[in-house]
């Protein structure tokens, strides 16, 4: 009976002798992954919010210059008004048809299709 705990309690060694250092190098290494994983989730975050930023700011900026040229421009400030006052909607085909014509007048006003993208998202 000595004989056999002897060998169980040696061959159970051997066994924990290599188990236990396994586990822990495969727990440090899940703890560094997890690590890693939540060190890059918060740099995209914070990536993400400078940019957005960035953008709003780049907004803001596009629709004061819109703004200065609009205001120096008094057929395109009635025509913005307009466009307003008229937004577009799916069912009424005769307000899209007097929308349909302030655009028209606006595009011969205003030559450059980023200045009216620009307007009509303003006129929103």
């Amino acid at each position: 009976m000595n004989l056999f705990f002897d060998a169980f309690v040696f061959t159970f060694g051997i066994i924990a002798a290599v188990a236990v250092p396994v586990l822990l190098y495969k727990g440090a290494k899940f703890s560094w992954r997890l690590h890693k994983a939540i060190k890059h989730a918060k740099l995209v975050k914070e990536a993400n919010l400078a940019y957005r930023t960035r953008q709003d700011a780049a907004k803001v900026q596009r629709d004061q210059q819109l703004q200065v040229f609009i205001d120096e421009n008094p057929e395109v400030q009635s025509l913005v008004e307009a466009l307003r006052a008229t937004p577009y909607s799916e069912g009424d085909k005769l307000q899209n048809k007097k929308r349909s014509k302030i655009q028209t007048k606006l595009r011969k006003l205003v030559p450059s299709q980023d200045i009216r993208d620009g307007i009509y998202e303003m006129a929103r």
